[in-house]
């Protein structure tokens, strides 16, 4: 890892799970301990966007934000998961 905990967003997922960890078991140890509500991984979300579970357009930006999820950020991951 890197000193400055490896990057964020996609970039910190992969890097944690190429030198093995769980992604998700690490983010929760740091929600707890910064006081945050486990949220689901931004992976997670997006599948959920791409299946439709969260709307369209300003609908689907306003329900990620108020569940605490940053639009642009899962929107990225959308678009990489239906770029491959």
């Amino acid at each position: 890892m890197q000193a400055d905990g490896g990057g964020n967003g996609a970039d910190r997922k992969e890097r944690l799970e190429d030198a093995g960890y769980d992604y998700s078991a690490i983010q929760d140890i740091v929600n707890d301990r910064l006081g945050t509500p486990s949220k689901k991984s931004v992976d997670e979300i997006a599948r959920e966007v791409i299946h439709g579970d969260w709307g369209n357009g300003e609908e689907r930006k306003q329900k990620l934000k108020s569940a605490g999820y940053d639009y642009s950020t899962v929107q990225n991951t959308v678009n990489e998961m239906l770029s491959q």
